[in-house]
């Protein structure tokens, strides 16, 4: 993944040298608005890519950064919405990663990849609620 990290990061870069995925495109003419507008829309998949390779390198805050990058080019990426939602998984973040989810199954009614890890994202806090009444009920036996 490295090698495929290090090329779109490259590729990233250089389209920041040349003005095409951050700043303003006031100087452009006709033309040069379209390839501006064009090179803009990449910028959503490519973060979304950096993303899912980031995932499965497992450097989860990586993921979240890159993911939360494409949706700021793209708020209806579903698969940017999904990727930062597993990586916020990983990261024990279960609210921010619900909210991402809900909002992928808003654009993605019928994904079961999404219908699954929301099941996930319960899970973490439903043990979390038995824990709590576990120890509540483990100290009020222990007080006299």
């Amino acid at each position: 993944y490295s090698e495929a990290e290090a090329a779109v990061v490259k590729a990233l870069g250089l389209a920041r040298l040349e003005g095409l995925t951050d700043g303003d495109n006031a100087g452009c003419d006709n033309g040069g608005h379209a390839f501006f507008s064009a090179a803009r829309s990449v910028r959503s998949p490519v973060q979304a890519n950096l993303s899912l390779l980031c995932l499965r390198s497992g450097d989860f805050r990586g993921a979240r950064r890159h993911a939360t990058s494409s949706l700021e080019a793209d708020p209806r990426n579903t698969k940017a919405l999904y990727r930062r939602a597993r990586a916020c998984l990983e990261l024990q973040e279960c609210d921010a990663a619900r909210r991402d989810l809900e909002a992928a199954l808003e654009l993605e009614p019928r994904n079961m990849e999404i219908k699954v890890a929301l099941q996930q994202c319960a899970c973490p806090r439903q043990q979390l609620d038995e824990t709590t009444v576990d120890d509540r009920n483990s100290q009020r036996s222990r007080s006299p």
